[in-house]
């Protein structure tokens, strides 16, 4: 077994998988060929099997993204370090993986490097055109211009060509990948995903060709949903939270910055709480719920790693979430007490309400009985008075 891995993923390419495991084979023989056989109905599978292919044969069509993943899978399982991906349709020219692979070795911080269409290949041509003039639609082009803008500012770093499924990574990208990774047009978020995890990365150009055999699921008819669809999932992308695949460490000034930060912030829940106890606006008991909780935040921003430890335990897969979940928990409890608090204080007030109208009827009884036993006592007075003459 080789120590480097390529990922052909395939749907129906029986015209042009062998020409491309082929090509794999002459220029880089180092590299072990998978096909994933994405549900295909033709013979796919078995004439990449003839070609000399290891193949993985998926029941049924899951879609591109989940048939990369596959690959990914297995790379991790086999231990391969390296790990490209090769489209199957004979678009990605296989000469360039040479140059992918020795870009990804030449920087030790590298981890994901892609081909793209619009740099020079290799002195071949000029960014912006293919190494042999192939050129997108003018439809496509426009939507990767889109692309582009909006993941550079995401990454912040220039990317010429998001939707380019020809990269390369090593083994820290084959373990993130294997275990998250993009289900539906997948290219593009791939890329903000390795940005979320501090995964450095590289566009090397690349030459592109023209489809060799079927065509493209994305038509000029469908690219107005493909554009929102894919805008809405890399930004979703870049919020949520990802399962852990031990990344790229966050730099020095970023984790610097966080720890400062929060300090401050404690430092500023101490004073606010004090000075609202000396002004006699909050009461102990509360107050001692608001410093409880700025020393949990003291003590997350001192001890180095003990975030990041708490994380995996409770199986939130970054630091910053598991800040934020600590956060919501401790919110949530304040509401939670003050809702029982003002609970309370309802009951008690019902239950007040009550007595209160209880004691107003007796006292209005009371003061009816002392109103008529003083209307009686000028009588028995005249009374008394006349019996003592």
């Amino acid at each position: 077994m080789n120590r480097y891995l390529a990922i052909v993923p395939a749907h129906n390419e029986v015209g042009a998988i062998a020409a491309t495991i082929r090509e794999i084979n002459a220029a880089a023989r180092e590299f072990d060929v998978l096909v994933i056989d994405d549900g295909s109905t033709d013979d796919t599978a078995a004439v990449a099997l003839a070609a000399g292919a290891r193949v993985v044969s998926l029941p049924f069509n899951v879609g591109i993204g989940a048939a990369v993943q596959c690959g990914y899978i297995y790379a991790l399982v086999r231990g391969h370090e390296v790990a490209v991906q090769v489209d199957g349709d004979g678009q990605h020219d296989p000469r360039d993986i040479p140059r992918l692979l020795a870009v990804l070795n030449a920087e030790g911080d590298t981890h994901l490097v892609t081909g793209s269409r619009f740099l020079p290949a290799s002195g071949e041509g000029q960014a912006g055109q293919h190494g042999d003039g192939h050129r997108s639609t003018a439809y496509r082009r426009l939507g990767i211009a889109v692309f582009a803008r909006v993941v550079s500012l995401l990454t912040h770093q220039r990317v010429t060509d998001p939707t380019s499924g020809y990269r390369m990574t090593d083994r820290i990208g084959i373990e993130l990948f294997a275990r998250d990774y993009p289900s539906d047009y997948p290219e593009v978020e791939a890329i903000v995903l390795a940005h979320t995890y501090a995964l450095h990365t590289r566009e090397v150009g690349v030459r592109m060709r023209p489809r060799s055999s079927g065509r493209s699921k994305i038509s000029t008819s469908v690219s107005m949903y493909y554009l929102l669809k894919v805008l809405l999932a890399v930004f979703v992308s870049a919020l949520r939270t990802h399962p852990q695949a031990e990344p790229g460490p966050l730099s020095k000034t970023t984790v610097t910055f966080q720890r400062v930060g929060v300090i401050i912030f404690a430092a500023v829940v101490f004073l606010l709480v004090f000075e609202l106890v000396r002004r006699r606006a909050l009461m102990e008991r509360y107050a001692l719920l608001w410093l409880a909780a700025a020393v949990v935040l003291v003590v997350l921003a001192v001890w180095r790693g003990l975030l990041t430890s708490v994380s995996g335990d409770l199986h939130i897969y970054t630091p910053v979430n598991s800040l934020f979940a600590a956060g919501f928990v401790f919110a949530v409890a304040l509401l939670l007490h003050f809702s029982m608090v003002i609970s309370r204080l309802s009951e008690q007030n019902k239950i007040l309400a009550q007595r209160l109208a209880l004691l107003d009827e007796r006292v209005g009884g009371l003061e009816q009985g002392t109103a008529r036993g003083n209307g009686d006592a000028p009588v028995d007075s005249g009374t008394k008075a006349v019996g003592k003459q």
